[in-house]
Formats: C-alpha cells, sequence, structure tokens
C-alpha cells in the first residue's frame, strides 16, 4: 500500500512510540532533522506532527521540539443520580429553629420534640 509521505513519517513516529522504541518524555527530532531524514518539506513535517499532537501522542513546544507525551490515563465517571428526599428540613419549623446557626427563637418544646437527652432550658 502506497502512503502519501506525511502519512508515513505520522505512521513511523505513531509506529517508534507505541512499540516503546520512543518513551514518555522522549524529544522526537527536530523538524529540520526530519526533513533531512525524509527528504521533505517544514510543512510536510508539520502535517504530519500535527494529527499526533491532536490526539495527544505527543507535546509540542514552539522553540523547544516535541516530546513523547505521558499517557493519559481514563478513568470512568459513575452516573449517581442526585437522592433528593421527600420532605425538607427547612420546611420543618421544629427542626429548623433547632439547627445551629439558623435563625429564628428556640421554644422550649423544640428539644423535646426531637427526643433530646437533655432538658429543654
Amino acid at each position: 500500500m502506497d502512503l502519501t509521505l506525511h502519512r508515513r513519517i505520522r505512521s513511523d513516529i505513531a509506529e517508534r512510540i507505541l512499540s516503546g522504541e520512543w518513551s514518555p518524555g522522549f524529544r522526537i527530532p527536530f523538524e529540520h532533522e526530519l526533513m533531512e531524514e525524509y527528504g521533505c518539506s517544514r510543512m510536510t513535517v508539520n502535517k504530519a506532527l500535527a494529527p499526533l499532537a491532536e490526539r495527544g501522542m505527543i507535546i509540542r513546544r514552539r522553540r523547544f521540539g516535541s516530546f513523547v507525551a505521558r499517557p493519559r490515563i481514563h478513568s470512568f465517571v459513575l452516573d449517581i443520580r442526585t437522592y433528593r428526599p421527600r420532605f425538607s428540613i427547612a420546611a420543618n419549623p421544629m427542626i429548623s429553629n433547632s439547627c445551629p446557626g439558623r435563625s429564628g427563637p428556640r421554644t422550649s418544646g423544640t428539644r423535646k420534640n426531637l427526643h433530646s437527652p437533655h432538658p429543654a432550658r
């Protein structure tokens, strides 16, 4: 199968990365080095590297070169449905008045109604 030159360059680089020949953090040859190796223009090399960067296989840093990216760890997010109680604590005046930080008077019956072991004050 005949590949265009940029696809061949991309395939060669991807193969080296996936085989472990180039480990994460390894600096890929500079564009001008790849131009000499493959006998092509900078535009062709850029066309080969761009999709590898988009896929996250390499990281390109202007003026520093391109590097093999660290593998991404994929995590699965569990779909946890939101629990909504059938009643609201704030809607119950006996409970909402007894909660610390809540405004409103505390009645003498509040603790009794909450079955508190402490006597009402």
